[in-house]
């Protein structure tokens, strides 16, 4: 899986400050409490579930305007998709 952003504080969090951060008790290298600190929690575990079967996951940052074009994108995607006739949130792996 590739995870593309804009978000430098994304792909350096879970690429170079994550396991830091948890080994210092979810403080950063100020000493400051890691500020969404839950999210990233959900992000790690998450990202360890995949890793256990097998599924990497790359965070690569792109520029901004590739960002904006693929939400433009997305946007109109949605839209031509209409309405979602339901929703079920499912783990597993494909074999």
């Amino acid at each position: 899986i590739v995870i593309a952003t804009d978000s430098e504080c994304v792909v350096y969090g879970v690429t170079a400050w994550l396991r830091n951060w948890a080994a210092r008790d979810w403080r950063t290298s100020g000493r400051t409490r890691v500020q969404n600190r839950d999210l990233w929690e959900k992000l790690s575990e998450r990202m360890g579930m995949l890793a256990e079967n097998g599924c990497e996951v790359s965070f690569w940052r792109i520029l901004r305007v590739w960002n904006v074009e693929a939400d433009q994108a997305a946007n109109v995607a949605a839209e031509r998709a209409g309405s979602v006739a339901g929703y079920m949130e499912t783990d597993g792996v494909l074999v």
